[in-house]
């Protein structure tokens, strides 16, 4: 243990210093965004078994802005969302039946099955 003398005048000093990091600690918004309540939230393990990928291949999709992704506490966390729309983008079918379990997935297919009818078919 060391013990630390100071004078009165540099007490005061290092307090006043103390005070002014300490309030403008208090000021500043977390470093990274907390998880918002609304929606599923995947680990990076999760989401590498879900897409049959390396974490490797995983980081550069996140680099690439393939994938959206939030950092807490030194982990990354990856949005129901944002998993779902990067399986279809990668073309992940025995992970289909996954996806169209998730609420909101009978929209989606709809959405698709209308945009595909809508597009003119090239046998004609």
């Amino acid at each position: 243990m060391c013990i630390l003398i100071f004078g009165r005048r540099k007490r005061l000093a290092l307090e006043s210093k103390l005070e002014v990091a300490l309030a403008l600690l208090r000021n500043l918004q977390p470093a990274s965004p907390h998880k918002p309540k609304s929606g599923k939230w995947f680990t990076a393990a999760q989401v590498c078994e879900l897409l049959a990928v390396s974490n490797r291949t995983l980081a550069r999709m996140r680099q690439r802005g393939e994938i959206p992704y939030n950092m807490v506490s030194h982990k990354t966390y990856y949005s129901e969302e944002g998993v779902r729309r990067a399986m279809r983008e990668r073309l992940v079918p025995e992970r289909e039946a996954l996806v169209d379990a998730t609420p909101g997935a009978a929209e989606l297919k709809r959405r698709r099955e209308a945009a595909a009818a809508a597009q003119p078919n090239e046998e004609e």
